[in-house]
């Protein structure tokens, strides 16, 4: 029996990956439902594949594949439900999303580094003002983001954690639900420093450890101590023994280097010794890339990045770490401060940016967009604001029809589209063809997920 009232097509936005064995792994990129195509449904969808419209059986099986929006109703532009979703997060009022940098110095001196340590610390005064912006905003957020960065924001242990808390508490009084994260280099994260940060509810880190010990201190060095390595780890295996609770979760990141996959099996090896099976950690690979300053070295960059994504990701879960599968690859996901019209980054002296990178490069002033009074109230330049916020070229057709365009919407950079001019595609198709491997290597495809 057919549904004659309604035609339907199969969605460009769905990610497909083939097994050894001939089924097929889908992934809609729309919605981040995920399913499994055997036997015969195999050349079924296929088939489909090259039509332009076409109807459908009745049962289980069409019901599945229209609810994970796999197969879409002929009459429904999902480009344009996209756009429109888009345009409700970079405009939207009810995500707070604040980036705080309570300190611009480090002490390691990475060896891909855009940013120029420098000894400024927030002061109390500062401080003042920043919890009377959350005092100020918060009961007006149906969600609060926060993420300190750096610098490294550890350094200013103290503050960080005082500051936590008051956020924390402010978002509770007024029943607002707080994600907290931050980017350190896990130096001074020991347990009491990381139980206290969790009790505040900061509970994602993305914690750096660049392969196996010698690959690591070369590329991330800290300034005094020539084995920051140990000591990174030594943190992490206290915090995996010693912190019971399982509302956390730490990002163990390997910035890939070129000469790095020569030493990845070495450096998954030792993860898995101290890791495995805790899902509480979980591995994710970038490829160093040039994000400015002069310390780079255009050697260090993989000349292909795929070629991480096709391979570590499914060696990382066959050591039993937590891989791709784990990834979160909705609609606009990464999307940081400078997509969002509601989004700030703090610096430490009280102004307000739109991006870190953009703060250490010629465009300085551009990314200066305002600052915090004494009252908390944010001092904003919306002539700069538009320029962050506007792109002067308008969306490539290319990129609507792209298998990625519900992550990007084909700006998913604004410094690099809006100010710097430059367009550059960061197609994460492989990281999403990795979770799905992942994912069926996990038996993790579920009986109603599998067709």
């Amino acid at each position: 029996m057919f549904d004659n009232e309604v035609t339907y097509r199969v969605s460009k936005y769905n990610v497909a990956e083939q097994t050894p064995s001939g089924d097929l792994l889908l992934m809609n990129m729309r919605t981040e439902d995920c399913i499994k195509l055997t036997g015969g449904f195999v050349s079924w969808y296929l088939e489909r594949v090259q039509k332009n419209s076409f109807q459908m059986d009745l049962g289980t099986m069409r019901n599945r594949l229209v609810d994970g929006g796999f197969i879409i109703s002929e009459q429904f532009d999902e480009a344009k439900w996209v756009e429109l979703k888009h345009r409700e997060t970079l405009y939207g009022s009810d995500v707070l999303a604040v980036t705080l940098m309570p300190t611009n110095d480090c002490n390691f001196r990475c060896a891909y580094c855009y940013q120029t340590p420098t000894p400024v610390y927030m002061d109390e005064a500062v401080e003042k003002r920043v919890i009377r912006f959350f005092e100020r905003k918060v009961p007006h957020s149906k969600k609060v983001r926060v993420s300190w960065f750096g610098g490294e924001p550890l350094l200013n242990r103290e503050q960080t954690c005082r500051m936590a808390s008051a956020i924390n508490e402010i978002c509770k009084k007024n029943h607002v639900p707080l994600i907290s994260t931050i980017n350190t280099n896990g130096y001074n994260l020991d347990v009491d420093t990381f139980k206290y940060l969790v009790s505040c509810r900061l509970l994602e880190y993305e914690v750096c450890l660049d392969g196996p010990p010698d690959i690591h201190n070369k590329m991330r060095p800290h300034k005094d101590n020539p084995d920051s390595f140990s000591t990174i780890l030594n943190n992490l295996i206290n915090i995996q023994r010693y912190v019971k609770t399982k509302t956390f979760e730490v990002t163990l990141r390997c910035n890939v280097a070129s000469e790095t996959p020569n030493y990845l099996d070495e450096y998954l090896s030792i993860l898995a010794k101290y890791f495995a099976h805790d899902s509480r950690f979980r591995v994710y690979f970038q490829g160093v890339r040039d994000w400015g300053g002069n310390r780079i070295n255009q050697k260090d960059i993989p000349e292909n990045e795929n070629s991480i994504n096709e391979l570590w990701y499914d060696k990382a879960v066959q050591y039993g770490l937590k891989s791709a599968e784990a990834f979160s690859l909705t609609p606009f996901v990464g999307y940081c401060e400078a997509n969002r019209k509601n989004g700030y980054i703090i610096n430490c002296d009280g102004t307000l940016h739109k991006c870190t990178i953009a703060m250490y490069s010629k465009y300085a002033n551009l990314d200066a967009i305002g600052h915090i009074d004494e009252y908390g109230r944010e001092v904003i330049d919306e002539g700069k604001i538009a320029q962050w916020m506007i792109a002067e070229k308008p969306l490539r057709d290319k990129c609507r029809k792209c298998k990625m365009f519900p992550i990007c919407v084909g700006n998913s950079c604004p410094f690099k589209t809006n100010i710097e001019k430059k367009y550059k595609c960061n197609n994460l198709e492989e990281v999403a063809k990795a979770k799905l491997r992942c994912m069926d290597y996990l038996n993790l495809f579920s009986e109603k997920d599998v067709i």
